[in-house]
């Protein structure tokens, strides 16, 4: 997984599907620059394919590590991707721009200076999407790889199925 860091901002390049199987690496990637102190993460979705509630979870995750000391922002999102965000109500949840150079400027500017309607306002689905995630956080234990999905992660899969790859208009 790439990474690069431009003005102090960690800029992550995840490729592929992000699922119980490469999430870890997803993690280990974000963990080990903060570790080494850094506190403003740019996630680049354009080379994802997908995302599933681990690689959500992870997310979730460095948003709270990163909450009172720095920021997290993602772009690049393709439908598909931007899709799995939608059905969870988390759009709202993360600071979401198109590009980098956006994604950038968000992070230069603290969420407490956010415009009202930046702020994340969690919808009564995000709610339970993020309740459901973060009880992943205590269950530290990832499945094995044909182990059995989360909920989130069989709804999310149900409902991509139904649209056979095309979202609804």
């Amino acid at each position: 997984m790439e990474s690069t860091v431009k003005d102090g901002v960690a800029v992550v390049m995840p490729s592929g599907v992000i699922d119980t199987r490469t999430a870890v690496a997803f993690e280990s990637t974000l963990v080990r620059a903060f570790a080494d102190g850094t506190r403003s993460f740019a996630i680049d979705f354009s080379r994802v394919d997908l995302i599933t509630s681990a690689g959500i979870r992870v997310l979730v995750m460095m948003v709270h590590r990163l909450r009172g000391t720095g920021g997290l922002a993602l772009f690049g999102m393709n439908d598909r991707v931007r899709t799995v965000f939608e059905i969870g109500g988390l759009l709202q949840q993360f600071r979401v721009a198109a590009n980098e150079a956006e994604a950038l400027a968000l992070l230069a500017r603290p969420v407490d200076q956010a415009r009202p309607d930046e702020r994340p306002r969690p919808s009564k689905i995000a709610s339970v999407v993020l309740d459901l995630v973060s009880r992943d956080l205590v269950i530290r234990d990832l499945p094995a790889a044909g182990g059995e999905l989360s909920p989130l992660a069989k709804a999310v899969a149900g409902t991509l199925a139904r649209w056979s790859g095309d979202p609804p208009a």
